[in-house]
């Protein structure tokens, strides 16, 4: 399957993955990819995840599967300050993945390159900060019992190395990637004949030999770390060195290395002890557990550093990183809002959103908030225009009616604009003069028209009739 199958280019740029647009990749291998990615939503404008993604060539080992379905179910319920937290996982397209929180800083690998680079030791109060926070995270994690399902997790990370160890900005150190990690629950991998797990340089006596390990093979690479921070140098490994070598040194470690003083005079005896019981060979004489070695380490910070805090560190680490921090966020900007505009312009496509209602970008707020002002005051303008011109449309039919009632009580411009046919003009004017007859006639004269028929009919009833003679009448008028 090619890479166009199972994921979805946004203009050929941004690579959407799911619900996430991968911003950048930050690491790749022969099983997996890492990109730092943010939501593929406009309202995801601004947050930042880490996901590290299964490569579709693996897809179906199921070996490989298992092993990542662990690293899933360790950190499913982690919610430690030291431990790094997961916000979503699943399969888009059939590749599993993981989102994890974006930590803002520097893994130690890189702090030990910088303070080589500057010939400098690195401070001490800091190393013991350092570890301190980190050997507080792995007892997190090796006693941790899952809060919602009641499983006793107690996760082994056996992968404990500076780059795994991550310091943010601000002096807080979180214990990453747990993909080899081994649960109690028996939720890991099943481990092939002959594999060793973790970084050769940083194993545990009992991880060489292949016997079964616990909290206290952490303890040892740890304490490996913390002797390479102390002293600036690799413990165990040597420029040149084959596996072999690397294999048998730390097999005879008890031999092969010296109290971190030996190297750094600065060191307090207290801290030396510490360091060299968590190099001992067999794990009985070790730190029982993690927590057993932050107290340690606690104890020698309050008694030589007591005022030192992670505030600190972050100072240290922010005037370490000064430029790269500037440029990295500088980028992280850029990224993102290329991003948001594409996935503007993506939505733009399947909805036609039209320009002036299209959501503003960060970095071109005050030109856009500048057209949205220009395009209230046209609105503006125009609801003035229209309603002056309908306040004189209005003003204008009133002279033109009182005008035309006047001329109609001299002219009846309206009887010759409109028309009546002449018998209809006839009744109407009989009706109207009958309606004003009515109005015009008072009560008296209502009355006194009522009782003259009565007075008349009286007096023809008293009356004698007259008799028409007709021939005397006649008579007379000869004589």
């Amino acid at each position: 399957m090619s890479r166009e199958d199972h994921t979805v280019l946004l203009h050929n740029a941004a690579e959407s993955f799911g619900s996430y647009v991968f911003l950048k990749r930050l690491a790749a291998g022969g099983m997996a990819e890492v990109f730092l990615a943010r939501p593929a939503s406009l309202d995801g404008n601004g947050r930042v995840q880490v996901v590290k993604r299964i490569l579709p060539h693996v897809a179906n080992d199921s070996m490989f599967l298992n092993m990542f379905q662990a690293e899933i179910q360790v950190i499913l319920g982690f919610n430690h300050p030291h431990t790094v937290q997961l916000h979503d996982f699943g399969t888009i397209n059939r590749q599993p993945y993981i989102a994890m929180e974006y930590i803002e800083g520097k893994n130690l690998k890189e702090v030990i390159n910088k303070f080589k680079s500057k010939e400098e030791p690195m401070p001490i109060a800091m190393i013991l900060s350092l570890m301190s926070q980190a050997a507080s995270g792995l007892s997190y994690a090796h006693t941790f019992t899952n809060k919602v399902t009641g499983e006793v997790v107690n996760a082994i990370h056996r992968d404990i190395s500076p780059q795994n160890l991550m310091v943010t900005y601000e002096g807080n150190l979180k214990v990453i990637d747990f993909g080899i990690a081994k649960a109690a629950s028996g939720m890991q991998e099943a481990t092939r004949a002959g594999t060793i797990k973790g970084k050769m340089a940083y194993l545990s006596p009992e991880q060489i030999s292949g016997k079964p390990v616990d909290a206290r093979s952490d303890v040892f690479a740890l304490g490996i770390v913390a002797w390479e921070l102390l002293t600036l140098t690799r413990a165990f490994i040597k420029e040149g060195d084959g596996e072999f070598t690397v294999i048998a040194r730390i097999d005879n470690c008890e031999k092969n290395i010296l109290p971190p003083s030996s190297i750094n005079k600065e060191i307090p005896p207290e801290l030396d002890e510490l360091v060299m019981k968590a190099l001992k060979k067999n794990p009985d004489e070790r730190f029982a557990s993690a927590r057993d070695f932050q107290i340690a380490l606690r104890h020698v910070m309050v008694k030589h550093y007591p005022e030192y805090s992670y505030s600190d560190t972050g100072l240290m680490i922010s005037s370490l990183f000064e430029k790269e921090i500037e440029a990295e966020r500088k980028e992280l900007r850029e990224l993102n809002v290329k991003a948001q505009k594409q996935i503007m312009d993506q939505l733009e496509a399947e909805t036609l959103i039209p320009e002036d209602m299209r959501p503003v970008l960060p970095g071109k707020r005050p030109q856009a908030m500048e057209h949205v002002d220009n395009r209230l005051k046209q609105i503006e303008a125009m609801m003035k225009q229209k309603a002056s011109g309908r306040h004189y449309m209005m003003l204008a039919f009133y002279i033109f009616a009182v005008f035309a009632l006047q001329l109609e009580g001299k002219y009846s411009i309206f009887s010759w604009i409109i028309p009546v046919d002449d018998e209809v003009e006839i009744a109407q004017v009989e009706k109207a003069a009958v309606k004003n007859q009515a109005r015009a006639t008072t009560p008296k004269k209502r009355k006194a028209a009522s009782v003259a028929p009565s007075q008349s009919r009286v007096s023809k009833k008293n009356t004698p009739p007259k008799v028409a003679n007709k021939g005397s009448s006649q008579g007379t008028t000869k004589r």
